[in-house]
């Protein structure tokens, strides 16, 4: 049943008096569409849902007003994906909004690849709905592009990746949970209240997936900080993982939940010690797609793509993702291509 526009409204004093008395703002069960308003109010950020998504009921718990947890718990919650811009947005579209493109023209790379313009259609592929486009002036090889600001940033990055013989790669950023000390164990009669609790203990966002049922068993184990409350959820058959300052509960083990475009890193990684061939370069970016995380290729403006002219691979996805293919480039360093390869 639809909620009606008073009854949202009404939701939406509730949920902001709780900041009225110096509370974090806590929604316990309320639909996408008035917690994203009580999260606009608080944040001062401009932020939009898609409507399809707006009936969905939400649990979540912020720990401050900053923008950044708030979206990933938000997009946690309601099984979709936020973006950063000023004016963000939580969709499950693969493309990302095109209302602020802009017309750049980028000069010609010192080397103009083979099939590179179907290439980077497909990489920019997220920023190219509306009035967005590509297309490389075969005359001039200049490049002409209308994107957002975002999109002709990733042109760029692209261009230079294409273009700069040197190879790149993200850094990767050490993963863990903060250590300190809670003040007291979370408490609550059930896992919605226990959860939304264990956000004022631990001083960061937390949500719930809607794969969870907010009225199961609370954990019962006492825990003095973020790893004892993860564990304790993984011994009650939950998973949690802490993403942009938002520790994520459900039955799956929980996910970015930034628009994979925008997380996505563009790495350049050579292979010219393990490829003789250009037929080897295509056989390993092949095999490389289909054995390293290979669901993550279908995300929007990723992919493995082998650049046979300068024995290399351009690889774009998230920096995990990244460093599993160069985990399993040195596995096949270690023991040979032909025997990685069967």
């Amino acid at each position: 049943m639809r909620v009606s526009a008073m009854v949202r409204a009404t939701f939406l004093l509730a949920l902001i008096a709780f900041l009225a008395a110096g509370e974090p703002l806590v929604c316990r069960g309320f639909d996408a569409a008035t917690a994203t308003q009580a999260v606009v109010s608080t944040s001062g950020r401009l932020l939009t849902l898609d409507p399809g998504l707006s009936d969905r009921p939400v649990w979540f718990a912020l720990a401050g007003n900053e923008p950044v947890p708030a979206r990933q718990a938000l997009a946690h919650a309601i099984g979709c994906w936020w973006t950063s811009a000023t004016s963000g947005q939580l969709t499950r579209d693969v493309r990302l909004s095109t209302a602020d493109a802009s017309v750049r023209t980028f000069p010609p790379m010192p080397f103009t690849p083979p099939a590179s313009e179907a290439l980077l259609r497909r990489l920019l592929d997220p920023w190219l709905g509306g009035d967005g486009g590509l297309a490389l002036d075969t005359a001039t090889n200049v490049w002409n592009a209308t994107a957002s600001p975002s999109g002709l940033a990733r042109l760029e990055q692209l261009l230079a990746a294409l273009g700069d013989p040197a190879p790149r790669a993200p850094h990767l950023l050490p993963a863990g949970l903060p250590t300190n000390a809670f003040a007291r164990s979370p408490r609550g009669a059930d896992l919605g209240a226990w959860s939304l609790d264990l956000a004022a203990c631990s001083g960061v966002a937390v949500a719930l997936a809607s794969d969870c049922d907010p009225a199961a068993a609370a954990p019962a184990s006492t825990v003095s900080n973020l790893r004892e409350a993860v564990a304790t959820l993984a011994a009650s058959g939950l998973s949690a993982a802490l993403h942009h300052g938002c520790l994520g509960i459900g039955l799956a083990t929980p996910l970015d939940r930034q628009h994979p475009a925008e997380r996505a890193a563009v790495a350049v990684l050579p292979i010219g010690h393990l490829c003789r061939n250009d037929d080897q370069v295509v056989q390993l970016s092949a095999q490389l797609g289909a054995r390293v995380a290979p669901q993550a290729w279908d995300m929007p403006g990723w992919a493995i793509a082998p650049l046979a002219w300068r024995r290399s691979l351009l690889v774009v996805a998230d920096p995990p993702t990244i460093h599993a293919v160069m985990t399993a480039l040195e596995a096949a360093d270690q023991i040979g291509l032909e025997a990685w390869l069967r």
